[in-house]
């Protein structure tokens, strides 16, 4: 009796897909059960001016600006496009770079929606492979107000914030207050990294007067 082999592919399931392969000018795109396209990619370039998303039923000319990103220095983005047929269309994104570089990525179309793996046969022994999707828990979703650059500088951005009280904490990965930004006078502001003494990641809370907007982490990696 012919043996079968179970090989486990680990899948992690996040909000934008597969961050590795879909860095920016690279994307990700694919179509949803709901036949709508999600359009995702991960923004490595730093400080940009501008992140706009288009989409044309040409793949070379014709294209009309869908979505601009409200904070275009977000590393982790993901759109819907929720126009009917969105197989028929393709997509790019339009980068601005604050030197007044202007990146175009290459059109694409969506990927058809995957139901689901089929078993295959192994191309090493011909015996019957079943292939096994293990979903692992969501990673965390990086913050649209706190964040690092590619030096690894920390930047904040708050619009408006001559409009509110943001106040500012961060933390230690041991919970210790190592820093406090007590009133955000500006809507961008860059912390050095040696405001953070190594690296790993660290931990802030976020409030507008008394209120909690949000606790999040980024990482200082090393250099």
């Amino acid at each position: 009796m012919m043996k079968k082999q179970v090989l486990v592919f680990i899948l992690f399931m996040s909000a934008t897909g597969a961050l590795a392969q879909d860095t920016l000018p690279s994307f990700g795109a694919k179509l949803r059960k709901d036949g709508l396209a999600e359009i995702s990619w991960y923004n490595d370039y730093g400080i940009v001016k501008q992140v706009t998303l288009q989409r044309s039923l040409d793949s070379l000319q014709k294209f009309i600006s869908i979505a601009t990103m409200p904070n275009p220095m977000l590393k982790t983005n993901l759109y819907i496009d929720k126009k009917p047929n969105a197989a028929n269309y393709y997509y790019r994104i339009y980068v601005q770079l604050p030197e007044g570089q202007i990146v175009f990525t290459t059109a694409k179309k969506p990927a058809k929606y995957q139901k689901e793996l089929p078993g295959v046969k192994n191309p090493v022994t011909g015996k019957d492979t079943t292939i096994i999707a293990v979903e692992k828990p969501i990673p965390f979703i990086p913050s649209e107000f706190v964040f690092t650059d590619k030096k690894n500088n920390v930047l904040l951005v708050f619009p408006n914030a001559e409009n509110h009280e943001y106040r500012v904490v961060f933390y230690d990965k041991n919970n210790v207050k190592i820093l406090t930004i007590p009133k955000v006078k500006e809507s961008n502001l860059i912390l050095e990294k040696y405001n953070f003494m190594r690296s790993g990641w660290y931990f802030f809370e976020l409030f507008d007067g008394d209120k909690l907007l949000e606790k999040n982490k980024f990482l200082i990696s090393k250099e």
